[in-house]
């Protein structure tokens, strides 16, 4: 089974948690036997920290770091090969794209919000803002529905996720690294 990662921010890149913790995911999965491609941006890194527009195997998985303006152009060409995308955009228009196209290719698509759907982060911007999120989370649960499996990291991350996409969502827990 051949798994894509999307990654705004990877590895060795100490943007945030989910740098690590989808560098984890992926090695885990390539551990467990799986063919897994992370394609992430170079955002956040040492210009000597990583070799950008390559292929390189790490950690038993391959990754390539692109520059944000080929980032999306990558992805496009790795969808067509994969089997499953393991995606945690929520927020991002081109994200919801993405996991629409990969459902499109009858992909199977793993949406990890990685906290976006938790209240402080929905209203971090005010209540209109956190208003047009919640109409736009509206829009994916309907679009969506079943088709797509989510990913929480805790019991407060899958609440978060019944809430905005519906009791009906379907979603397995699994802690992070």
């Amino acid at each position: 089974m051949k798994i894509l990662i999307p990654a705004w921010s990877f590895y060795p890149s100490q943007e945030g948690g989910p740098s690590n913790a989808l560098f984890w995911l992926a090695s885990g999965l390539a551990k467990a036997g799986y063919s897994v491609r992370v394609v992430a941006t170079n955002r956040c890194l040492d210009a000597d920290a990583v070799i950008v527009n390559r292929w390189i195997k790490l950690n038993e998985f391959d990754v390539i770091y692109a520059p944000v303006e080929m980032y999306w152009s990558y992805l496009n060409d790795e969808l067509n090969k994969c089997d499953v995308l393991i995606s945690n955009g929520v927020c991002l228009l081109k994200s919801f794209k993405l996991n629409i196209q990969a459902l499109r290719l009858n992909k199977r698509v793993i949406l990890s919000p990685r906290g976006e759907l938790f209240d402080s982060a929905v209203f971090h911007k005010g209540r209109l803002y956190g208003f047009i999120k919640r109409v736009v989370f509206y829009i994916m649960k309907l679009v969506y529905g079943k088709k797509i499996l989510f990913h929480a990291t805790s019991l407060e991350e899958e609440r978060a996720i019944y809430h905005y996409m519906g009791e009906r969502a379907r979603v397995f827990r699994i802690p992070n690294y």
